[in-house]
This record gives structure tokens, C-alpha cells and sequence, in this order.
């Protein structure tokens, strides 16, 4: 008994804190006064849109967004932040969705 408490104890203090980041929680990271910008807000944006073209290749989504040869990292973080400064109402929402959504928005594919 003594043992399955010990384990018990020691799973609870390597607790990992998985939350998704709200549109307004990137919002504040991607705030060019903040200590994050640009990094973690460039990585994060870069990461969703990886994701995205690793989905897409399996065809398990959508051809929706489609960016531009021209298009850089930089590009695709002021459309995601423009784009979720003008939607105050949906910042609570997951950043992912929100930052897809704008970059689909920004740079559709013509099918």
C-alpha cells in the first residue's frame, strides 16, 4: 500500500500543465514589447502551419490555405495577430483555430 502511495505521490509532482493557448493568450505573446516576441511567437505560428502542411499531406484535411512563395514566417505572424485584434470576440478561442482560420483567410488556395 505503502509502495502504489509513493507512486501515486511522485506522478502528482510531475504533473504537465497541457492547456491550449487562447487567442488572447498569443495575443500577449506575440505583443512586440513582451519578452517571448519574437521567438515563442514565430516558433508557435510556424508550428501550426507545419502541422497543417503535415496533415494536409496525409489528406486528412483540406486544401484552405495555400501561402504564397513570398510569404515568410514574419508575414504570417501579423496576419495571425491583425486578424485575431479585429475578432475581440473570439480570443478566448483556441490560437490554433483562430490562426489557421486567418492565414486561410489571408492566403487562399484558388482551386
Amino acid at each position: 500500500m505503502k509502495l502504489i502511495l509513493g507512486i501515486f505521490l511522485c506522478l502528482l509532482a510531475f504533473q504537465v500543465r497541457a492547456d491550449v493557448l487562447t487567442g488572447s493568450e498569443f495575443l500577449t505573446m506575440c505583443n512586440k514589447q513582451s519578452d517571448a516576441y519574437p521567438a515563442k511567437c514565430t516558433g508557435y505560428v510556424a508550428g501550426i502551419y507545419e502541422a497543417y502542411i503535415t496533415f494536409n499531406s496525409w489528406e486528412l484535411i483540406a486544401d484552405t490555405l495555400c501561402l504564397p512563395e513570398t510569404a515568410t514566417t514574419s508575414s504570417m505572424v501579423d496576419v495571425s495577430v491583425e486578424h485575431l485584434q479585429k475578432q475581440s470576440d473570439k480570443q478566448n478561442a483556441n490560437a490554433s483555430n483562430l490562426i489557421l482560420n486567418a492565414l486561410a483567410d489571408a492566403f487562399p488556395c484558388n482551386n
